[in-house]
């Protein structure tokens, strides 16, 4: 029998969140970054959990998520409307492989930079088609999904 809050976080698992979020903005520059120097991107824009580059067509934003881990998400214009998209999503969409391949786990500093690391991979595989002819079509499967 249990008292209490049936969700209760165990000290141990609180300094580990804390940890996670204090390595955020290091790790992410870590792996994200060469996108200013290699793909002519601006920023990034950092807020607690969150770093968000952009170029002429797309942004990037990568953020760290309490519940979801890792969440990448690519967002441009596309006519009138402004599309955003999840990562994984894209990648799916594009062909490049399965979800699977874009881990998003971050409950330790381990995981957070293994999940960084697969996205910054997949984005890197699929920076091609977003700044080619595919940007409308893929941007427009993935909204909202």
């Amino acid at each position: 029998m249990t008292t209490g809050t049936r969700f209760r976080d165990e000290p141990s698992t609180l300094m580990a969140r804390r940890a996670v979020l204090d390595s955020f903005a290091q790790a992410t520059a870590a792996v994200f970054d060469h996108l200013v120097s290699d793909s002519d991107f601006l920023g990034p824009e950092r807020q607690p959990g969150v770093a968000v580059y952009h170029s002429p067509n797309v942004a990037v934003e990568v953020a760290l998520d309490p519940r979801d881990g890792v969440l990448t998400l690519v967002s441009g214009q596309v006519g009138s409307h402004y599309f955003r998209a999840e990562l994984s999503c894209l990648y799916v969409s594009a062909g490049l492989g399965p979800a699977q391949d874009v881990h998003r786990s971050a409950r330790t500093t381990h995981q957070l930079s293994k999940s960084l690391e697969s996205q910054s991979r997949a984005l890197d595989r699929l920076l091609p088609l977003l700044t080619g002819t595919r940007r409308e079509e893929l941007l427009r499967a993935c909204h909202g999904r």
